[in-house]
């Protein structure tokens, strides 16, 4: 029985979550605007930051790439999802920045 009080919850919780709409606002430092967009929940750091690039025109190199963070924390988790990251609020700020590689 106490199996059952614990699945509860989290198929809930995985239900609840799953479809919903995050605002995102990224800032970078060169842009005039910051990217702004309504995201899935499930959405992958790595695909928003592959957008997020596209959007203000960048690459990653050999010598240079960029890092997506929220507050001062990196986003280093590609996989992580964009509700993850939000948890239960409605909108992500984000700011991404560029690393140049010393070799």
């Amino acid at each position: 029985m106490s199996t059952e009080t614990s699945e509860a919850p989290q198929r809930g919780e995985h239900r609840g979550h799953h479809h919903r709409e995050i605002r995102v606002v990224v800032t970078y430092v060169a842009a005039i605007r910051p990217y702004k967009a309504e995201v899935a929940g499930n959405e992958t750091i790595g695909k928003l930051k592959a957008v997020v690039l596209e959007k203000f025109g960048l690459k990653e190199t050999s010598t240079k790439v960029f890092k997506l963070y929220h507050g001062k924390t990196e986003l280093a988790n590609p996989n992580e999802t964009v509700g993850q990251v939000a948890g239960t609020h409605e909108e992500l700020a984000l700011k991404l920045e560029e690393v140049v590689i010393q070799g």
